[in-house]
């Protein structure tokens, strides 16, 4: 691909990008829809009096987990501290580990380096250019016109699949999808600074902060290098260089993979503790298909409804069913299968977008047979839908370039016309049943009805303008570009909401005020999900019980499922109702407070209420302290019996803890058969938190007697701990907590959050680093030579 190619699409590709994004680039507002936080409390106290409803309320990652993950990663990195543990969620749990923070991702560093705010948007702009650049060199590279190519990106670049995810993690890794397959064939044309593309690629994509698009990514891509290799040949003397191709790109997915491996190896190990396996493990059949009728939505998208306008129906919901490209797109895709016997190109993209829409339409056997395969039994695989409107891309950019080439000769080809005109009815058609009572529509499916048709029309009108040579066919395909980019921006534009800067986050309710105020370290909880939803409260500085995140310790779903009857699908974690342990499991997690949009003075709770207002707040009166100490122990075999114990109303847990049966249990001897004393005494245990950061917490501690020092933060491997700078184990206590020994006296105990992963990740990140710049350097220099 020349230079003289590229700058100009670049250039257009960003132009048009730009345009899009305009009020949360150059303009004033902020990507967020932050708004949603006014409809529930405690923000209904602030909400704005021209605010009747949320901007796209389907899009509530981005305030419960995305812009609070945001705030505490760049807080800590600008303290010279990588955010290795989140305090504020879960009773703490690993954070770089859990990918979806994204913490290393390149896009998020807008966020890091300038305002927060505004980082979202040109984070957002920057992965849609690297997404149409990147479609475009892939469709030159397989020899596809600069016009072809164009429209290829525009597609690919406003797809429903970047648009609806555009402010969420996956978007950090399906803008990589065409710069993978670019990357491969090179690779396969024995270009050597390919390798360390396809490693900058990877590597990229694993830090972007969403495991399963990888996974997705990475299927696609060795489709791909399949097809790439059989069109090499296999023939006499081209299998040596087939191997060399294949040890490419595996060294450059390794390479790839050690770039990224300061996050990867903490994810790995995080995955390997939780729960998800757990949950998503018990599916007799893997439950993540569309229905068919869904494929309605690649020709109207908003047929079902569309949250932006209050009304969003099934199939599914909206970001998760929209396989939206575009029309002209499409009708292109569908036109190119007259060319499946003299263009390879055309089969292979063909291929692979059937054999992906088998599997987002769970269309038995092959659908059963793929995702009983390990991890894709457990992942959300109709989210291949990512792959089907990138093949699709490819094909309209073929297919535009065909009939740009032939057009002197034959012109528009009929069949082309006639779906036009087909596929711009259907919607209407569809509607006239609605309306005659035939099937039972929402109320935006008269306008979802009505976009494909002016866009059909205006297609036809193109298409007549051409084959009357009114136009030519480079003004044909000018005018094609254009009017897809009009499609998808009236489909796009406005659905990830740009708000004012005021209304994201920058109310503090009277409620968020009155626990500000409050001394100590404690923890909250709220009894429904909406109030205070899970993770806003890392946005104040408060410590919540509940948490949103994925993945999370394997030991989170049986205390909130069985203990606090909360609600789980492997990353929400509530309060659902008041149960008879609930209260007790409460004060063991060191929550003081019980946060409610009702009245629970009859709920049996018993807790006095403190504040009422936007919401009511109940204080917990036998909290115990984050940090106490016990003077006796009692073993238990495994993790179901210390949960019965710890919920057990007749164990006293100020003054005995469950210890599981640890592998050095020696020096917990003493604690044994400790029994608790029966006359007052002049000496007084005391237990004080000198330090608590996120990765340490100090404690200065007086025993009268040998105890265990118990730490209400989740016990996960990675912590140490040292008793006047000598290690000490860390027991699991309490079922889902971390313990330490100390004798009689006054100590100094330190926890510690290193884990190895993090070190050898670290390691491993440096010196691939360090590979890649020189093979780097070493191509440079390579070519270099040979241009003397």
């Amino acid at each position: 691909m020349k230079l003289r190619d590229w700058v100009p699409a670049t250039v257009a590709l960003s132009a048009l990008a730009l345009i899009f994004l305009w009020p949360v680039t150059i303009g004033d507002k902020v990507l967020s829809q932050a708004d949603m936080l006014y409809m529930y409390p405690p923000w209904t106290a602030c909400r704005p009096a021209d605010l009747p409803q949320a901007s796209n309320g389907l899009l509530s990652d981005q305030s419960m987990h995305f812009y609070p993950d945001r705030l505490f990663a760049r807080a800590q990195l600008r303290r010279g501290e990588m955010p290795l543990w989140n305090p504020f969620i879960l009773m703490g749990t690993p954070f770089l580990a859990d990918m979806v923070s994204a913490v290393l991702s390149p896009f998020n560093v807008f966020s890091y380096v300038g305002d927060l705010q505004r980082g979202f948007g040109w984070s957002a702009l920057v992965r849609l250019i690297v997404a149409g650049t990147g479609m475009f060199s892939l469709c030159r590279a397989l020899g596809v016109s600069a016009m072809g190519g164009l429209l290829a990106g525009i597609s690919f670049m406003l797809c429903a699949f970047q648009v609806v995810w555009l402010n969420h993690p996956q978007t950090n890794v399906s803008i990589f999808l065409p710069w993978a397959f670019l990357a491969v064939q090179r690779l396969v044309e024995r270009r050597a600074s390919a390798l360390v593309m396809l490693a900058m690629v990877v590597g990229a994509m694993l830090l972007g902060g969403h495991p399963e698009s990888v996974m997705h990514v990475a299927l696609a891509t060795g489709a791909f290098l399949l097809y790439c290799l059989a069109h090499d040949g296999w023939g006499k003397g081209k299998e040596w260089r087939s191997g060399k191709a294949l040890v490419g790109v595996g060294g450059g997915a390794l390479l790839g993979a050690g770039l990224a491996a300061v996050a990867l190896l903490p994810f790995l190990e995080l995955l390997a503790q939780s729960g998800i396996w757990e949950v998503r493990g018990s599916f007799e059949r893997n439950p993540f298909i569309l229905p068919p009728s869904a494929l309605l939505t690649a020709v109207a998208p908003d047929f079902f409804g569309n949250p932006v306008f209050g009304s969003d129906g099934a199939p599914l919901n909206y970001n998760e069913r929209t396989l939206y490209l575009g029309l002209l797109p499409l009708l292109l895709a569908v036109l190119s299968l007259r060319r499946l016997r003299n263009d390879g190109r055309v089969r292979f993209f063909v291929s692979l977008g059937l054999f992906c829409s088998i599997i987002v339409l769970g269309v038995w056997p092959i659908f059963d047979l793929v995702t009983a395969l390990p991890v894709l039994h457990h992942a959300p695989n109709h989210r291949l839908i990512l792959v089907l409107q990138f093949c699709a891309a490819a094909l309209a950019g073929i297919e535009l370039d065909w009939i740009m080439r032939s057009e002197p000769a034959h012109g528009v080809p009929e069949p082309f016309l006639y779906a036009t005109a087909v596929l711009s009815v259907v919607p209407l058609l569809w509607w006239a049943l609605r309306w005659l009572g035939v099937v039972s529509l929402g109320p935006v499916a008269a306008r979802a009805a009505l976009q494909p048709f002016l866009v059909g029309a205006a297609l036809l009108g193109s298409f007549w303008l051409l084959r009357h040579a009114v136009i030519g066919a480079r003004a044909w395909g000018v005018a094609a570009c254009l009017l897809t980019f009009c499609d998808l921006f009236t489909f796009g534009y406005g659905y990830n909401p740009a708000v004012a800067p005021d209304r994201v986050f920058s109310c503090v309710p009277d409620s968020i005020g009155f626990l500000h105020r409050q001394a100590g370290i404690f923890r909250v909880a709220a009894l429904e999900w909406l109030t205070l939803m899970p993770n806003t409260s890392m946005a104040y500085g408060l410590q919540d019980a509940r948490g949103y995140d994925l993945p999370a310790a394997q030991r989170l779903l049986p205390f909130f499922t069985a203990g606090l009857r909360g609600f789980s699908n492997g990353a929400l974690y509530t309060l659902q109702e008041i149960g008879a342990p609930t209260p007790r499991l409460l004060s063991l997690a060191n929550v003081r407070y019980l946060l409610s949009d009702r009245d629970l003075a009859g709920s049996g709770l018993g807790w006095p209420q403190v504040y009422g207002g936007e919401m009511n707040i109940y204080e917990n009166p036998a909290v115990l302290p984050r940090a106490f100490v016990v003077h006796r122990v009692e073993t238990v075999p495994d993790g179901d019996t210390a949960l019965q114990r710890v919920a057990d109303p007749s164990v006293d847990l100020s003054a005995v803890s469950i210890v599981e049966a640890p592998a050095s249990a020696d020096e917990l001897r003493p604690l044994y058969d400790a029994a608790p004393r029966s006359e007052p005494s002049n000496c007084a245990d005391t237990v004080e938190i000198t330090r608590y950061e996120p990765r340490e917490v100090q404690l200065r501690i007086e025993l009268c007697q040998p105890g265990l020092v118990v730490l209400t933060d989740t016990y996960f491997g990675g912590w140490r701990a040292d008793v006047d700078g000598e290690r000490r184990d860390i027991h699991r206590t309490n079922f889902l907590f971390r313990g330490v020994y100390a004798e009689a006296g006054r100590h100094q105990v330190r926890f510690r959050y290193a884990p190895a992963s993090y070190k050898v990740g670290l390691v491993l990140s440096v010196v691939s680093t360090a590979a890649a710049l020189l093979l780097l350097l070493r191509g440079l220099s390579t070519r270099e030579a040979k241009t003397r």
